[in-house]
């Protein structure tokens, strides 16, 4: 996982329907479910042309099971360093 240029962050990689809505409901879940997934990078989102979000971070995705399709959401800055965190104990 690497820190991304925000060019790489396009309207076509956009996808935010693959968040489970379940997921977002507790930061506990979340952190989990961004636990397993396979991240390619990131960037904050307040610097992205697309959907830029000041509180939030821009998360790069690849899905392995449908073959290496690369997409990014949002992810709230809290739980980006909640999730970092978790990632020193793992």
């Amino acid at each position: 996982m690497k820190q991304l240029p925000p060019s790489e962050f396009t309207y076509g990689k956009y996808n935010m329907i693959t968040l489970p809505w379940a997921v977002i409901r507790t930061t506990n879940n979340y952190i989990t479910w961004i636990l397993n997934q396979n991240i390619i990078g990131f960037c904050d989102s307040g610097e992205c042309e697309i959907r830029p979000r000041p509180d939030e971070m821009a998360v790069m995705i690849e899905d392995a099971e449908n073959n290496n399709y690369q997409y990014w959401i949002h992810i709230p800055k809290d739980v980006w360093k909640d999730f970092l965190q978790e990632c020193k104990y793992k």
